[in-house]
């Protein structure tokens, strides 16, 4: 429990939007928390789940008073952004942030686990024992007379074209896109809002060392709603330009609109 939650402006929201009483909020949201550790990923997705699978975590763990439907929190939850919906799926709202400790503790034991076997390995070594080592293949099973004639001639695999991927852009000292990923923010969001959503995401990981696999998605799980609550004003999506016959990429002759002016 991160000791703002309950003076939290979200916390208020969600009270207000759902029913519930400072107590039933907050340990709903510690139902959902301590089940998401086992039910979603590190950037926050919850896997294979939809909001009905949530209610059914809130109705089961947190103690909710007669005639509160959880069907109504979960729809709170998401209206608040403590939970976000983004392309079908459904993320706890800064997973990454709020569990960095516990995911910093996993990391620490697999090291501590693998360090302690090379340590071991290393001690075996020195006693002069042979290191472990992997049983031996079994020899290949007889093939029957039928297929021993098939076998003698093996028929090629076909082989799998592969798409080469885009390659991806710096923007800055720790993101990188595509150029049409890139293209898409200022589309939504014009440039001068894509550019501040890629330094809030740089000074994030350059400060932390958080690793992202797509920072497009990054910034569309996180960053977009807080340029949405700090700096809505510098939203601007970019408007397609028109011709003078009206007709988007269409090109008028010079001869035509000389005409139209009389200058023919």
């Amino acid at each position: 429990m991160y000791r703002e939650l309950l003076t939290h402006p979200k916390l208020r929201k969600f009270m207000r939007s759902s029913g519930l009483s400072r107590n039933e909020a907050a340990g709903t949201l510690f139902s959902v928390w301590a089940w998401g550790v086992d039910n979603a990923e590190r950037n926050g997705m919850i896997l294979e789940a939809d909001r009905r699978d949530i209610a059914d975590v809130i109705s089961a763990g947190s103690g909710l008073s007669d005639g509160v439907k959880p069907s109504k929190v979960v729809d709170s939850m998401v209206e608040s952004g403590w939970i976000d919906e983004l392309d079908g799926h459904l993320y706890l709202h800064d997973w990454d942030e709020w569990q960095e400790m516990y995911y910093r503790f996993i990391d620490k034991r697999e090291k501590d686990t693998a360090r302690k076997r090379r340590a071991r390995e290393a001690e075996k070594e020195a006693a002069g024992l042979p290191p472990p080592s992997s049983p031996a293949p079994s020899p290949p099973a007889p093939l029957p007379p039928a297929e021993e004639e098939q076998a003698e001639e093996p028929k090629e695999k076909p082989k799998k074209s592969s798409k080469a991927k885009p390659d991806k852009k710096k923007y800055a000292d720790f993101v990188s896109m595509t150029e049409e990923e890139y293209g898409k923010l200022i589309g939504e969001y014009g440039e001068e809002a894509a550019k501040r959503m890629v330094e809030i995401l740089n000074n994030y990981k350059g400060s932390t060392g958080k690793p992202y696999k797509s920072d497009y998605l990054a910034i569309l799980n996180w960053v977009v709603k807080r340029i949405k609550e700090e700096s809505p004003g510098i939203i601007r999506p970019k408007t397609s330009s028109h011709s003078e016959s009206g007709q988007e990429g269409s090109i008028v002759p010079e001869e035509w609109r000389n005409f139209r002016r009389g200058e023919a």
